[in-house]
């Protein structure tokens, strides 16, 4: 696969999240003489008020939250999937609120194919009495790079990092259908917000689009943009 071209992936993915209202940090696409750059603000550091010098605020991954090795990350390596993710949530202390991020965001990262969803790219601050959901981060959408070419990877062969339900485990992002997101949910109690988060969901695609659009530089590969655009405007005919 091309990477070439994953900082402008990144960033163009990184601003749809928040067209979609979801949570992600500040992002930049920066050169320093011949070397691109893809320069994200942390999250999870603060001035301190007053004060001269920056505080880190207490995070953790899923992985570490829930007691599971980095190198199980990806639930087809013995790590939390979806239904994990929900239940975890569950003790937030904005539950309903982080249960029902979580779900667009599985959503949306299906609609861009992004699949580097793991349970290191999901994390929770740690605050008194319990934590809560952190933006969003590190989402490349694979639409650029799907194909039968060279450097592509046939459609058919795309995994998610973590599975729908029906009878069995569906990783394989081609072959999930919306019965398996309603199977899924049900394992968790969340099958109530499945309609409504996804009729909101899919209502504000073309308005997403037309919102970044207007946001993208002049020299940014068109490939890039209209690959991930049409990607997206096309599994979301798959979801309605």
């Amino acid at each position: 696969v091309d990477l070439s071209t994953s900082i402008e992936n990144e960033w163009l993915c990184m601003q749809l999240v928040r067209a979609f209202g979801l949570r992600a940090p500040n992002c930049q696409m920066l050169r320093f003489q011949d070397q691109r750059a893809f320069v994200v603000e942390r999250f999870d550091r603060q001035l301190v008020k007053g004060a001269r010098w920056w505080e880190r605020l207490p995070q953790e991954d899923f992985c570490q939250a829930l007691g599971v090795s980095s190198n199980q990350k990806y639930e087809s390596n013995g790590g939390p999937g979806m239904v994990d993710g929900f239940r975890f949530l569950r003790a937030s202390l904005q539950a309903e609120q982080d249960g029902r991020d979580f779900l667009k965001a599985q959503i949306l990262y299906w609609m861009l194919a992004a699949p580097d969803g793991h349970a290191k790219n999901f994390s929770v601050f740690i605050k008194p009495g319990g934590f809560s959901l952190t933006p969003f981060y590190d989402v490349i959408s694979a639409h650029p790079f799907l194909g039968h070419g060279r450097n592509q990877v046939p459609t058919q062969q795309l995994t998610m990092a973590m599975s729908l339900r029906g009878k069995n485990k569906h990783y394989r992002w081609a072959e999930m259908q919306p019965r398996h997101w309603v199977s899924t949910l049900q394992s968790c109690g969340m099958q109530n917000e499945w309609q409504a988060v996804c009729h909101d969901m899919l209502a504000r695609v073309d308005s997403a689009i037309s919102s970044v659009e207007k946001k993208i530089p002049a020299d940014f590969p068109e490939a890039v943009r209209d690959l991930i655009f049409a990607g997206l405007q096309s599994a979301g005919k798959k979801l309605s």
